[in-house]
C-alpha cells in the first residue's frame, strides 16, 4: 500500500492529533488535586516522586545547556534528592543553564497542564518520551537511569492502554505533583540560606551568585517568579476546564 502525503497526515493526526479538550467536574478536578499531592507530599510517596522532580531539575539544566551549545557530560541523581548536572562550555550559558534547574519542575509542569487541558495529551506523552529517551545518553548511576526507564514505562502504559480521558487525567495529576515539588525545591533553597546556611554549597543560587559576583537574592527571586508564572498558568488552564 503506497502511503500518499494525505495518509501520513492521517496517521499523524491520529497518533499526536487534537483531541477534545476534557471538561473536568469539580468532583473529578478535585480527586486530581488530591492524587497529585498524595504523589507529592507524604514522606513515603515522596522518596520515589523527589527523585523524578529531581531528575526533571537536571534535565532543566541539561536541556538548556545542549540548546545553548554547551557540551554535557553527565547526569546525576542521588537518592536523596541531590542530584549534579556536568557540562562544559562558556560562563555565560553556564548561567542561563544554571538558573533553569528550579523552575525546571514548574516550567514541566505546567506544559503537561497547559498541553492536556488543550487536547494535546498524546503529543505531550510522545514528545516527553523522546526527550527522556535522549537523556539516557548522559545519565549516570542507578538512581537516575531507573526513574528515567520507570518514566518511559509509565508513558509507554498510557500511550498503550489508556484513552484520552485517562491520559489527560494522569498529566495533569503529574503536572500538579511537579508544582508541588519545584515548590518545595523553592523552600528547600531559601531554607539553605537562611540563618544557618545549611548546605549552602549545593544552592544554585549561591553558586550563580559566585558566578556572577550578583546576589544569592537576586537569584532566589527570579526562581519565584519563574515557578509563580508557572503555577499562575496552570490555574488559569485548570479553571477554564470546569
Amino acid at each position: 500500500m503506497n502511503l500518499t502525503p494525505a495518509s501520513w497526515s492521517d496517521i499523524l493526526d491520529a497518533f499526536l492529533g487534537r483531541t477534545a479538550p476534557v471538561t473536568l467536574e469539580p468532583l473529578i478536578l478535585g480527586s486530581i488535586i488530591l492524587a497529585a499531592i498524595l504523589l507529592s507530599v507524604p514522606r513515603v510517596t515522596w522518596r520515589w516522586f523527589g527523585m523524578f522532580t529531581t531528575l526533571v531539575h537536571e534535565l532543566g539544566h541539561a536541556f538548556s545547556a545542549g540548546l545553548l551549545g554547551r557540551r554535557v557530560r553527565a547526569i546525576r541523581v542521588g537518592a536523596n534528592h541531590g542530584g549534579s548536572t556536568i557540562s562544559s562550555g562558556g560562563s555565560f550559558t553556564a548561567v542561563i543553564s544554571g538558573f533553569l534547574g528550579y523552575p525546571a519542575p514548574a516550567i514541566v509542569g505546567a506544559a503537561l497542564i497547559l498541553t492536556a487541558t488543550a487536547g494535546y495529551t498524546r503529543a505531550a506523552i510522545f514528545g516527553g518520551a523522546i526527550l527522556v529517551m535522549l537523556s539516557l545518553i548522559f545519565l549516570r548511576g542507578w538512581g537516575a537511569i531507573l526513574i528515567a526507564l520507570a518514566t518511559l514505562a509509565g508513558g509507554a502504559a498510557l500511550w498503550f492502554y489508556a484513552d484520552s480521558v485517562m491520559q489527560t487525567y494522569a498529566l495533569i495529576t503529574v503536572g500538579l505533583a511537579l508544582l508541588v515539588g519545584s515548590l518545595r525545591g523553592l523552600g528547600n533553597v531559601f531554607a539553605a540560606h537562611g540563618r544557618k546556611h545549611r548546605n549552602l554549597e549545593s544552592s544554585d543560587a549561591y553558586i550563580l551568585a559566585r558566578q556572577t559576583h550578583i546576589p544569592s537574592v537576586f537569584w532566589l527571586l527570579g526562581f519565584s517568579v519563574a515557578i509563580a508564572a508557572c503555577v499562575w498558568a496552570s490555574v488559569v488552564a485548570l479553571v477554564g476546564t470546569v
